[in-house]
């Protein structure tokens, strides 16, 4: 049997077949072509289903004039974050996104324009405190519970009080894990839900998860040490504090659907940890409607 002879390319040829190769490569929409985003809405809107499917390396080229070459890109990637979280009711966004991400690290390169202004791409690895399959398994049992509190025909004030009664009754402090750092879970929706135990950061963001999946309007808040929620009953937003309330029976509640006047002190010092992103959520509930008191409790009444 003649084996046949290997013929070597030219310099010249093989430069032709490189050619070749590359525009069969773009006809077949090999490579993705470079979106570079002129608005900050548009940026967050292509981050947010990115991190709430626990992507591994978010990269992405935003044009603006707020970097600044000394300061670095993190004022810009704040903005970025600030639109990827926005609140809509999908209790796999918004807040729960923002909070399952407890630190990020962030590299990438500036183009400077003749405008003046700058092509910043960004390379963001985020932290997350689960992984996908953990969020499968917490969107899981989220639906089972909610179908044993049977909600479909409650008031927006029994859905609230079930739920907030369900993670009282089911879910206890985890001093265990309370200086340990690495373990991320104790900071989720997930470890609260599928475990019955989390911090605070993780019972507020079970109630997020819960209360929106439900239909009600929730959102959580934070400061340097704690974190909470807001709810919607009845056109007005009342606070809840379910951490601190655990354990509790419903007749001992202290920190249920209270009124901005009586809950001041959670308020103080509003800036959740020096990492992540859940301290973009700071201030998010000046635009609200509160109750001044606790619900169905007027203290001018006769």
């Amino acid at each position: 049997m003649r084996i046949p002879k290997t013929r070597k390319l030219s310099a010249g040829h093989f430069r032709i077949a490189m050619i070749l190769l590359l525009v069969t490569c773009l006809l077949a929409g090999c490579f993705e072509k470079e979106t570079v985003f002129q608005d900050y809405a548009s940026a967050g809107a292509y981050c947010e289903p990115k991190f709430a499917a626990r992507t591994k390396t978010v990269t992405l080229t935003v044009n603006t004039k707020d970097y600044n070459e000394i300061l670095g890109a993190g004022n810009v990637l704040n903005k970025v974050m600030k639109e990827a979280i926005v609140h809509t009711g999908d209790p796999k966004l918004g807040d729960h996104v923002a909070m399952g991400i407890t630190e990020y690290t962030l590299t990438g390169s500036a183009r400077k324009k003749e405008d003046r202004s700058y092509d910043l791409t960004m390379h963001i690895e985020p932290v997350y405190n689960t992984t996908a399959e953990q969020e499968e398994e917490l969107a899981k049992a989220a639906k089972q519970i909610l179908a044993s509190l049977h909600l479909n025909a409650a008031s927006e004030y029994d859905k609230v009080l079930a739920i907030y009664r369900y993670i009282c009754d089911h879910v206890v402090y985890d001093y265990e894990h309370l200086d340990d750092k690495s373990y991320l879970l104790q900071y989720s929706a997930y470890a609260a839900a599928t475990k019955g135990t989390a911090v605070c950061a993780g019972i507020a963001d079970l109630f997020y998860y819960l209360a929106n999946s439900a239909g009600l309007d929730a959102r959580i808040v934070t400061n340097s040490n704690h974190a909470w929620n807001f709810v919607r009953i009845d056109g007005k937003y009342y606070y809840a504090d379910a951490t601190w309330d655990l354990g509790n029976s419903q007749a001992e509640y202290e920190f249920f659907l209270k009124g901005s006047a009586d809950f001041k002190y959670h308020m103080g010092n509003i800036s959740f940890g020096p990492n992540g992103f859940s301290g973009l959520l700071n201030g998010s509930d000046l635009k609200y409607d509160f109750s001044t008191w606790a619900y169905g409790y007027d203290p001018y009444a006769r």
